[in-house]
């Protein structure tokens, strides 16, 4: 056999990029991390597809607002102890990271912590915007809301938020009069289990029917009544 008889049959035999099986890719696309995922994106257009379709290695987001100049958007993994974190005052490179994450429709979260610091919702609002473009409610197992959100930005959040899937929701309502009523009527707040309710100013009297449902309460007031505790007690057994 000649030489270049050779390199021909070499040729021939030699696997590119477009060899691999698509399963094979998938696998280890979900062995890498987030950052290196979203690079992956930038690539070509059949790694974005896969990454797109691929499971994210993350199952926790913190949000962070601060002087509603700097955000932080933080995500962790429970099993693999890995955390990525954004910090800096670029903001929108935050956001597209968010959307990208946000829109992977295998995206399964156990915690989703929503902290806001500033005091104008600009911020809070974008991400909510973000949050009701998606074609699907978001699956969160845990919700934690301790942030300056307002009212109207409180219910938009949990709107987002698959009921269903939604166990744990943790409100903080600081030096803010809140008619949580208008969390009563939403199936986010029905199906949940577990609440905890942080310096909020509610009438127990007439509102303690609306936590029937619940496992477990913990509830930071201003002041809850001794008749209060009863009726609680009694509408638990």
């Amino acid at each position: 056999m000649s030489d270049e008889t050779a390199i021909k049959d070499s040729n021939r035999t030699e696997k590119t990029f477009s060899d691999i099986p698509f399963e094979i890719l998938a696998k280890v696309v979900e062995k890498l991390d987030f950052k290196s995922q979203t690079k992956l994106q930038r690539v070509s257009r059949d790694l974005k597809k896969i990454v797109d379709r691929s499971k994210p290695p993350i199952d926790g987001i913190l949000y962070h607002i601060k002087d509603n100049i700097k955000v932080t958007f933080f995500c962790t993994n429970t099993y693999l102890h890995l955390s990525v974190q954004y910090t800096g005052y670029n903001k929108e490179r935050v956001f597209n990271d968010l959307a990208i994450l946000l829109n992977n429709p295998r995206l399964r979260l156990k915690r989703f912590r929503w902290v806001n610091e500033s005091s104008t919702p600009e911020l809070d609002q974008k991400l909510i915007d973000l949050m009701n473009s998606l074609d699907r409610k978001l699956e969160v197992s845990s919700l934690q809301l301790d942030s300056q959100l307002n009212e109207d930005l409180h219910i938009a959040v949990l709107q987002t938020v698959k009921p269903k899937t939604l166990e744990t929701m943790q409100f903080h309502f600081p030096n803010q009069l809140i008619n949580i009523d208008r969390l009563f009527h939403l199936d986010q707040w029905k199906k949940a289990k577990i609440v905890y309710l942080k310096d909020i100013k509610l009438d127990f009297s007439r509102a303690f029917h609306h936590f029937h449902q619940f496992k477990f309460i913990v509830v930071r007031a201003e002041a809850i009544s001794i008749d209060d505790m009863l009726n609680m007690r009694k509408a638990s057994f």
